[in-house]
């Protein structure tokens, strides 16, 4: 092995290595932890409908636009908080 071919493996190992794929978008990441995270305050709760105003309170302070939080309550709303 001579010195050219030591000098470009050192140089390609010198590389940043790759980033995998994202497969869920940065919004979306934001949404779906600002869910869990209003879970797990009891803002969401099996069975029970939720309070409009303080979940869209909640999630508008963890970065969700007006738009996504509202398609978030509407949602949570249809499935009463229940998993699955």
């Amino acid at each position: 092995m001579g010195l050219e071919e030591r000098v470009r493996r050192l140089e390609r190992r010198m590389q940043p290595k790759p980033k995998p794929p994202q497969l869920v978008s940065e919004a979306t990441r934001r949404v779906i932890d600002a869910i869990i995270a209003a879970r797990h305050e009891g803002m969401i709760t099996p069975g029970e409908a939720p309070d409009p105003e303080a979940l869209t309170t909640f999630l508008r302070e963890r970065g969700t636009t007006a738009e996504t939080a509202a398609g978030v309550i509407g949602f949570v709303a249809w499935t009463r908080g229940e998993d699955g």
